[in-house]
């Protein structure tokens, strides 16, 4: 999968945050939130998205991200209100979260 003007491939396997979760979840009508971080319900725009994200953090040299927040341990085991944000970017948060929880090193 390439991005418009990339020449770096990116695999599915490296956008997708909750693998485990999404072979649990029933998502067939991607009607959840949490579906749509799942491949079968990522649409163009969200997997251009997450593919420019990973290559962000690739490419991030010492570099520090400003968002979402550096998360903790002891944060990735609770649920936060995200309800203030907007769609696009309650995704985003989650897809970081997830990557976190999966590499520690996304922390």
């Amino acid at each position: 999968m390439f991005s418009k003007g990339d020449s770096m491939a990116v695999s599915t396997k490296n956008i997708v945050a909750y693998p485990e979760k999404c072979a649990r979840l029933n998502c067939d009508l991607c009607d959840s939130e949490d579906c749509l971080l799942c491949k079968p319900c990522m649409d163009r725009d969200t997997k251009v998205q997450f593919t420019n994200a990973y290559r962000e953090y690739i490419d991030r040299h010492d570099c520090k991200r400003v968002f979402p927040p550096k998360f903790n341990p002891n944060f990735l085991n609770n649920s936060e209100d995200l309800s203030s944000y907007s769609p696009k970017t309650r995704l985003m948060y989650k897809w970081f979260k997830g990557k976190c929880i999966a590499d520690t090193e996304w922390c």
